[in-house]
């Protein structure tokens, strides 16, 4: 653990952006948007399986994050229909 004292020069300045963080985001964009690709062509499962588990690993670096406290007053229905 380091020690001393924190001046105050240290650091990015207010309202200066990350760019490691906004070049990490447009990488992870990048991938997303082929895993999106591969996903909308593909018919294997196990490479359709593949796709999605990289994408819910990805997205959360990607998509900002909000707040989890939302009421349904209805249920949602979900239909998925696969065409062979």
């Amino acid at each position: 653990m380091a020690v001393g004292y924190k001046t105050l020069n240290s650091g990015r300045k207010p309202n200066t952006p990350n760019l490691i963080t906004r070049a990490m985001r447009e990488s992870l964009q990048i991938v997303a948007n082929d895993y999106l690709t591969i996903l909308s062509s593909e018919t294997s499962p196990d490479r359709i399986k593949l796709s999605l588990e990289v994408l819910r690993i990805i997205l959360p670096y990607i998509l900002p994050k909000f707040n989890n406290s939302v009421e349904i007053e209805s249920p949602v229905i979900v239909s998925i229909h696969q065409n062979i």
